[in-house]
Parts: structure tokens; sequence; C-alpha cells
């Protein structure tokens, strides 16, 4: 068999095997949504949420979108996107905030529980994040 031909399965084979780990070790992203608050932009209101993003593994990964869609009490409430990149060094947690583009038709009853914190709110934000790969998920936050 021909050397030049040997040698590139060989590269192709090392390039799969590291492309499976790097695959692996950005499906053990995890996506926590720490704080949610309400803030005055204008004469409208925007909901901020940070969320923490933990990467357990020893692979460092760039996030280079997220997007999802935002519940108050199982109600849609509104939309999150960020198109910046988000560098994530291995074995670390990194804070990222997200604007809630809010929807003309929202909860308003939901809106003002989450201003005046008098009743317990369930914060539910579902989405993809895109590491070369698409990385759904699913978190929940409650305020008491």
């Amino acid at each position: 068999m021909n050397p030049l031909l040997l040698i590139g399965i060989g590269v192709g084979a090392l390039w799969l095997i590291d492309l499976a780990g790097k695959a692996a070790g950005a499906s053990s992203l995890n996506f926590v949504i720490t704080n949610a608050q309400v803030k005055q932009s204008g004469l409208s209101s925007i909901i901020v949420l940070t969320i923490n993003i933990q990467n357990p593994s020893n692979s460092g990964y760039t996030i280079k979108s997220i997007v999802g869609n935002f519940f108050i009490n199982n109600n849609l409430t509104g939309n999150v996107s960020s198109f910046s990149a988000i560098d994530v060094p291995p074995n670390s947690e990194v804070p990222v905030q997200l604007n809630v583009l809010l929807q003309p038709g929202a909860v308003i009853s939901d809106i003002i529980n989450l201003f005046s914190g008098s009743n317990a709110v369930n914060l539910r934000l579902v989405g993809t994040a895109n590491a070369g790969l698409s990385i759904p998920f699913d978190i929940q936050f409650s305020l008491v």
C-alpha cells in the first residue's frame, strides 16, 4: 500500500478521534440560571438573566451563540439571543448575562410577580448553544 495513503489515513483517524473527544466534552457543558433581575430601559422593562456555563472537561470551548425561549410560570414570556463569542476555559465556570426580549402578549401578572417578588415565580430557559456543535439546554430557576 502507498505510504502516503497510510499517513493520510492515520492523520484522518487522529482528527476524527480529536473531534469525537471535543464533541463528548462539549456535551458535558452545564448551564445554570443564577440570577434574574428586572431593569428599566427607557420606558420599557427588560429581564436580565445571569447564567453560569460550567465546563468540567479538560478542553476549552468557545460558545459562538446562544438562543432560546424564556418562560415565566410555564407561559412563554420572551426570547433570548447572544451572538457574541464566549470563551469557556477547561474546568471553569463563566457567568453570562442575557437580555430577555419580551413578547408583546407576555403574561402581565407573571411579570408583575417578578417585579414585586410577592409570589413564587418559576423561570425556565429552553434553548441551544453553539460550540461547534449544537448543545440543547433546559434550565429552571425559582424565585420565592
